[in-house]
This record gives C-alpha cells, structure tokens and sequence, in this order.
C-alpha cells in the first residue's frame, strides 16, 4: 500500500512539473483523492500526469477530437471513395448528419430539466453508437446497389448527428462548469482538430476511415475524463447549476437575430461555394485552414497574456469581415469564390468561438446552458435555411441570387450591428435578467472593488451596470444623469481603479472574481 501512495504522489509532482510548463492551475491533487475517480487507483496513477491529468487539456483534447470528426466525416470526402458507389452522397450524408445533429438539440432545450442530470451518465455510450455510425458510412461503399448504399449513408449519418450532438452537449455542460483556461481549451481544441485532420486527410481510405469513426468514442472518453478530474480537483470549485425548477431565461432579441443573420449568409455562401468549387476542394481547404487560424491565434493569446481572448477585438473585425465577403459573393459571384468563402468563413468561425469563450461567464450567471442551446439552433439552423435558399435558387439565375444576396448583405449588417451594441458580445448576453439564485457572486466581486478602491456609491453603481456591459446611454437613462455626468464617473472610475479601458474594467472584476474563489476554496 505504501508503494501505491509513493507512485501516485509521484505521478502527481509530474503532473505538476508538465502544468508550470503551460501554465495551468494546479491539478496534480487528484492522486490523493482516490476514492473520487471512477477509473480505478492504478489507472489513476498511470494517467495523473502530463496532459492526461490537467482537466483544461483534456477538454481541449475532446473538443480536438470532436471537432476533427465534424470536418473529416461533413466537410471532406474521405468516408466516400471515389472508386465505390458512395461517390457523390456526401452532400447527402451531410444533410442527414446536420438533421440529426439540430434535432437533438432541439430535444435538449425541449426536455432540458429532464436530461440535466444524466448528461454524462450515458456520454460514452452514445460516442460509441457515433463511432459505429460512421463506421457504417464507410461500410455503405462496400455495396454494388447504390440504392441500398444511400439508405444506409443517410440512416446512418443521421443517427451519428444525433450522437455527436449529445457528446458536444455534454461537453459543453464541463465546459461551462469548469471554464478555467476558456481559451486554452477552446483554442487547443481547435489547433488540435487541425493537426489530427491534416494527418488523416493524406491516409488511404482503408486507415483513414478507421480513424475517423474512433474519433467520436475518444472524444466521449476525454469528456468524462475533464469532469472528472475537474470534480477531483481541491483547488477548483465547479460552478453549481441552477436549480431544476429555475426560470427559463429567454434568448435576446439581438442576439437571436444576429446568430440568425450570419448563420443564413454564411448557409448561402456554403452552398454557393461548394455548387462552383471544383469537388468541393477549395471549400474543404477554407474550412480546415480557418480552425487553424483562429485556434492558433486564441491559443497563442491564452498562453501569451495568461487570459481570454479579447472579445472586443473579436467583435470589431466579425461585422466587416462577414459584410465584405457577402458583397464579394453577390458582386463577383464565382469570381474569387475560395477567397469570399474563406473569409465568410473566418467571421462564421470567429463569431462561434467568441460564444463559446462567453459560456462559462453565461453559466455562471444564470446556472444552465440551455439559452446556449437555443441559441445553437438560431445559428446552425439558420445556416441550413441558408442553403435550401440557396438551393432553391439555383434555377433562378444570377440576377435573382444577386437580389437576394444583397438584400442578406443588408440583412446582416443591420442584425450585427445591433448585436454588437455595447462592445462586446456580453453586453448581449447581459440583456437577460439576472436570476436572484447567481446575483451574490458578481455583487460580492463589484462591493470588493468598490471598498478596496474607495468608490463613492453612485460610482459603485455605475461601475456594477459598465461591467454588465451596458451601454452609456443605458446607464444614464436609469440612473437618471446627463452624459456629461456619466463622463466624469466614468473617468473618476478608471482613475481610482488605474484602468484605462473598458476590457480592464472587467478583466479586474475577472481577477476578484478569481480571488473570492480561491478564498472559498481555501
């Protein structure tokens, strides 16, 4: 027994050498926990080190995974050779995967207090239903009827979008709950999935294929594995979910509509795009180059800066991005197109991550994912409307398509814009009302600051309603003062707080939120 203890203490002083070399929070304290992990103490002691045993890493390592899986079985044609009778269904295996993936989490908002409690309970389960899935898509190949092979690519790719959709759900629950190093994991994930796409694209059907349907499965083993050592970890205190009764808290308006907007621009785009590119080449190589781009950029700034990508900057360069590549598309139509698609692309996939970077603060605040939820379907069901429009308009020529995508362009720099009022996508989110169940957090944090620094109380008020991200004319509508006195607070705020902006304005309240924890903890 004491060889057992020495081994897990050891295990642990690696885990804790391989974290000061990332940057990450202590995890090693796990090992002398044992009875918490369902794994069993010798696969504990094995597994406590190294990335394996940093609860961050491993979410970034399943997000990797699930999102190496979306690309290579949605948006390449590596499950679909080119010398079987499966060639040109991956449209159709798409389309299938996409309807199941919507309709569960369609389910999940429907029937959120039921399935609250069992999201992990069964994760691993359906990520191997995911893997066999997909191992039946590119079993389909195998039949000489085409009519069979098509029956069996769509009944299997819709169940296999219903089962990834419940192993992202789950591990944006962990996520949420344990959104410590947001970036680092989110960014990881997505550094990763291009790593693990650029290794298997270049492989021969055979391997490849049996390395894209384990895919879903590893991804569920890494989910369970994060909450795990999450829960295990002394240092971090899981933020609690609401209650099961709690009140729903609907989507805002402008957010609803801004997800709407740019999900439908970017849907067209994505079925114009792949109508004219030649195989689709051009369209794959924009996706999988943007989830590098971006993954590397959020990555490097978590590990450069020690904090969240800045939202602020995200926001600013989204609604040009998106506006210009709209244009580009109705203007110059197949002219260009990889460029235009890649760039509405880029403000498709930064415009998702910066909702993900947001998720935690969100749950913290009102305890459940399931706004996030809805506002999943806003997006990506937008997108799929997007492409039945463009669908539907293919036999209409490009006069009528020139109509309708200026008509988007307006549509979507109208929408966005009003999504982006405040700054920051928080502000949107911040529109919600608070529930009384997660004021005490953000109230304790603002009364800290407003002691530590000597505000004056209408100064601690205008503080608490700039760092809920409203806006300026907000705070002088309700607290009733002239914009003239709304400057001079705000510039005795930063004076006194020694800020100088608005995004160290919250990054303060991030660190004394940090600090309560770490005192709870204590």
């Amino acid at each position: 027994m004491g060889n057992k203890t020495e081994r897990i203490r050891q295990s642990a002083d690696v885990s804790g050498a391989a974290r000061d070399v990332v940057g990450e929070g202590s995890q090693g304290a796990q090992g002398a926990r044992p009875d918490v992990e369902p794994l069993g103490a010798k696969v504990r002691a094995v597994f406590a080190g190294g990335p394996l045993g940093s609860s961050p890493l491993m979410s970034a390592l399943a997000f990797g995974l699930y999102m190496s899986w979306v690309y290579l079985a949605c948006f390449s044609t590596k499950l679909y050779p080119s010398y079987a009778v499966t060639q040109g269904m991956a449209s159709q295996g798409e389309l299938a995967s996409f309807l199941g993936y919507l309709t569960w989490i369609a389910v999940c908002v429907a029937t959120y207090r039921k399935l609250s409690q069992r999201w992990n309970s069964r994760v691993v389960v359906v990520g191997v239903l995911a893997s066999a899935g997909t191992a039946c898509i590119a079993a389909a190949s195998l039949f000489a009827d085409p009519a069979v092979a098509r029956v069996l690519v769509i009944g299997a790719s819709f169940v296999t979008g219903l089962s990834t959709a419940c192993v992202m759900v789950a591990w944006a629950l962990q996520f949420a709950r344990n959104g410590a190093k947001a970036s680092l994991q989110v960014g990881g994930g997505l550094v990763l999935s291009f790593a693990i796409t650029c290794v298997v694209l270049p492989l021969p059907f055979e391997l490849a294929a049996g390395l894209i349907m384990l895919l879903p499965a590893a991804s569920a083993l890494a989910v369970v594995r994060a909450g795990d050592l999450a829960d295990a970890d002394p240092d971090h205190t899981p933020t609690p979910s609401a209650p099961p009764d709690a009140e729903f808290l609907r989507l805002p308006w402008q957010l609803a509509l801004g997800l709407s907007a740019l999900g439908l621009a970017y849907g067209m785009a994505y079925g114009f795009a792949f109508e004219y590119a030649e195989a689709g080449i051009e369209v794959s190589i924009a996706c999988l180059l943007v989830n590098g781009i971006i993954g590397a950029v959020v990555l490097l700034f978590a590990l450069r800066f020690g904090k969240n990508f800045g939202y602020s900057a995200a926001n600013l360069a989204i609604l040009p991005i998106a506006g210009f590549a709209q244009c580009m598309i109705a203007v110059l139509q197949t002219q260009f197109l990889p460029a235009s698609f890649f760039c509405m692309r880029l403000a498709y996939v930064l415009f998702d991550v910066v909702l993900w970077l947001q998720l935690p603060k969100v749950f913290e605040r009102i305890g459940t994912i399931r706004t996030f939820l809805v506002s999943r379907l806003f997006l990506e069901g937008a997108v799929a409307v997007g492409v039945v429009v463009r669908e539907a308009l293919t036999h209409t020529g490009f006069l009528v398509f020139d109509l309708v995508a200026l008509a988007v362009v307006a549509f979507l720099l109208a929408a966005l814009t009003l999504s982006f009022h405040g700054g920051t996508i928080g502000s949107v989110w911040d529109l919600m009302p608070e529930p009384l169940t997660h004021t005490g957090k953000f109230r304790a944090a603002c009364e800290a600051i407003a002691e530590r620094f000597g505000l004056t109380p209408r100064e601690a008020e205008v503080m608490r309603l700039v760092m809920r991200g409203r806006s300026g004319a907000y705070v002088q509508e309700n607290l009733f003062i002239s914009k003239s006195t709304f400057q001079t607070h705000m510039r005795n705020l930063y004076k006194k707080l020694d800020v100088h902006t608005n995004q160290e304005l919250l990054d303060l309240l991030e660190a004394t939120l940090d600090e309560q924890r770490d005192a709870r903890g204590a």
